[in-house]
C-alpha cells in the first residue's frame, strides 16, 4: 500500500489508515509509518503538526529507535508543542532519557540540566526528583567512566543548593570522599555550601 502513495493526498489517506489500523492491532511499526506518511503529505494542519511530531516521538521512542524519536521530539518542541503536563521543561526530560537509555550518559546530563534552567526561567522550581535522578545518573555513570566523575560532583553539589537537606549533603561529602580526581579544594568548596544552606546538623562532618 505504502509505494502506491505517490500524492500527497494519498500519502495522508494512506497514513491514516495505517495509524488507525496500528492502534487497532497494537503494531508500532505501522503506526510509526502511518504518521511518517501523514507528516510527509503537508496535508495536515498547521496547528496539529507539533503535535503530531510529538506522537511520532512517542511511537518512535516505543520502537526504541533513538535517531528518530530525538529528531521528531526535536521537532516538536521547536514548533512550541505543549499540553497537559507537557512543556518545555518536560520535554526535555523525554530527551535526556532518550540518550540515558542509549548509554549516551553526557548528553543525557546535559539536557537535564537545561529541563532544570527551563522550568526555573519559566518561574518554576524543578521538582527534587529531577536533581536526584540527574545525581543517581551522575554517580552511577562515574563508576563506570572516571572521566564523568565530575559530573558526579557537579550534581551531588545542584542538588544540595536546590534542595539543602541533611542526607543530600551527606551523599555529596561522600562522593567528593570516594572519587580520587577531587582534593581538599573540591571538599572544602562543597562543605563551604553545606554550612551555607545549614542542612547539616553534625559538625563533625565539616572537618576536611
Amino acid at each position: 500500500m505504502v509505494g502506491l502513495t505517490s500524492s500527497n493526498d494519498e500519502k495522508l489517506q494512506t497514513g491514516q489508515l495505517l495509524y488507525n489500523a496500528g492502534i487497532k492491532t497494537e503494531n508500532l511499526n505501522q503506526r510509526m509509518t502511518g504518521i511518517e506518511l501523514m507528516l510527509q503529505s503537508g496535508k495536515l494542519p498547521f496547528d496539529v503538526i507539533p503535535q503530531y511530531n510529538y506522537i511520532a516521538f512517542q511511537v518512535a521512542r516505543n520502537l526504541k529507535d533513538t535517531d528518530k524519536a530525538l529528531k521528531y521530539l526535536d521537532t516538536a518542541m521547536g514548533l512550541g508543542f505543549s499540553d497537559t503536563n507537557i512543556n518545555s521543561s518536560t520535554m526535555l526530560i523525554d530527551k535526556a532519557n532518550l540518550y540515558f537509555d542509549s548509554d549516551r550518559n553526557a548528553e543525557g546530563l546535559s539536557v537535564l540540566s537545561q529541563a532544570i534552567d527551563a522550568s526555573a526561567a519559566s518561574g518554576t522550581k524543578a521538582p527534587e526528583a529531577w536533581y536526584t535522578f540527574g545525581f543517581s545518573k551522575a554517580y552511577n555513570a562515574a563508576l563506570d567512566n572516571p572521566a564523568l566523575e565530575p559530573e558526579a560532583y557537579i550534581w551531588a553539589q545542584k542538588r544540595v543548593a536546590a534542595y539543602p537537606t541533611e542526607t543530600f549533603c551527606l551523599d555529596a561529602i561522600n562522593v567528593v570522599r570516594q572519587f580520587k580526581d577531587f582534593g581538599d579544594k573540591q571538599e572544602l568548596d562543597l562543605l563551604r555550601l553545606v554550612r551555607k544552606v545549614g542542612a547539616m546538623k553534625k559538625s563533625s562532618e565539616f572537618r576536611a
